[in-house]
């Protein structure tokens, strides 16, 4: 038997040596046995493990679209909805990023409007063209027409296009204090009276004699506004803010005149198209900002001789009165009739008849 054993090793000894031979030959591992030795290799996997990634960043740089590539298939596809006439998706105006503005228009295409203390008459046309016509607008100027084309170089143009391509009217040399007394206004009722951005423009340097000066302008607007109202009518007056315009205290001064404040509103002039502001004094480069910069924080107020809860107590009221007329008006017809054909001999008769 030990024969055959030999000759079975031998034969598994051959075939150890085949495979080692077919086996791949590499670099001889020799594991670090000292201290320095061990650093060495610690440096030298650092090393291959940064090449690598450093090939695996360059390889994917290769497979991503880069910011630019992008940034141009985003106007790709734009351009591609505009080809096709699609119709975007309205998004509210902003005024700071991340926040929405939403614009009041207190104005409606029903109300007849009295604006006051106009100056080039750029928010007249700006509202006529926003309400698609003037027609019941009547604007307004402390100035005489010759005085405001020499004060403001845009405004003959302006009233032009108010006048003759929106139906608007303009008046002028018209006192904002002294409407019940302005032929063409007193002894009407307007719906809305507006007064944008009051100011005596006398350049009163004293603060104190300037507000007292501008408060006076405005109890004396707000009184003549009462006799051209009605019970619906809205005083709308537009401020800017910050002292000294504060200072003026425009609700304490509504309230001492009969009115309630109903509600204010940040005044935003981009509805108004080619509405821009000017100054008492004209428009001088110099001093008034361009873009409505200087009105960029104003804020609208709106007052009434009665409040809305009040208003709709009155409608309600109305409503009643009128609806109980309705009903007597038809029992007194019906009783007419009923007499009517009594007297005719008509005989017996039901009340359906």
């Amino acid at each position: 038997m030990a024969p055959k054993k030999n000759k079975l090793t031998a034969q598994l000894g051959k075939l150890i040596a085949q495979q080692q031979k077919k086996a791949p030959k590499g670099p001889s591992r020799h594991l670090p046995k000292t201290k320095a030795e061990k650093e060495q290799l610690s440096k030298q996997q650092r090393a291959q493990t940064k090449a690598k990634g450093n090939k695996d960043a360059i390889e994917a740089e290769d497979s991503v679209p880069t910011l630019e590539s992008d940034a141009n298939a985003s106007l790709a596809v734009h351009d591609s909805d505009a080809d096709d006439d699609v119709k975007p998706t309205s998004t509210p105006s902003t005024s700071t990023a991340g926040s929405k503005r939403k614009d009041i228009i207190p104005y409606t295409l029903s109300d007849s409007i009295l604006l006051v203390g106009e100056g080039n008459f750029s928010f007249a046309l700006g509202l006529a063209s926003l309400l698609g016509t003037g027609a019941n607008i009547l604007a307004t100027a402390y100035d005489s027409k010759q005085v405001v084309v020499d004060k403001y170089a845009d405004a003959a143009a302006i009233i032009q296009d108010f006048e003759s391509t929106f139906e608007g009217q303009c008046m002028y040399d018209v006192d904002a204090t002294k409407l019940d007394k302005c032929t063409g206004i007193k002894g009407k009722a307007f719906d809305k009276i507006v007064f944008n951005f009051p100011h005596v423009g006398l350049g009163i340097k004293d603060q104190d004699r300037n507000i007292r000066a501008n408060q006076q302008l405005l109890l004396g607007f707000f009184k003549s506004s009462l006799p051209v109202s009605n019970v619906k009518t809205e005083i709308i007056v537009t401020l800017k803010t910050g002292n000294p315009y504060d200072l003026w205290t425009i609700k304490r001064l509504a309230k001492s005149c009969g009115l309630v404040t109903k509600r204010s509103f940040p005044f935003h002039p981009d509805p108004y198209m080619g509405y821009e502001h000017r100054r008492t004094l004209g428009h001088d480069a110099s001093l008034s900002a361009s873009a409505n910069a200087e009105i960029k924080n104003a804020k609208t107020y709106v007052f009434g001789t009665a409040s809305d809860e009040l208003m709709a107590k009155i409608d309600t009221a109305r409503a009643e009165k009128i609806k109980k007329r309705k009903s007597k008006h038809e029992a007194d017809a019906f009783g007419s009739r009923k007499r009517a054909k009594k007297a005719a001999g008509g005989g017996a008769w039901s009340d359906d008849d």
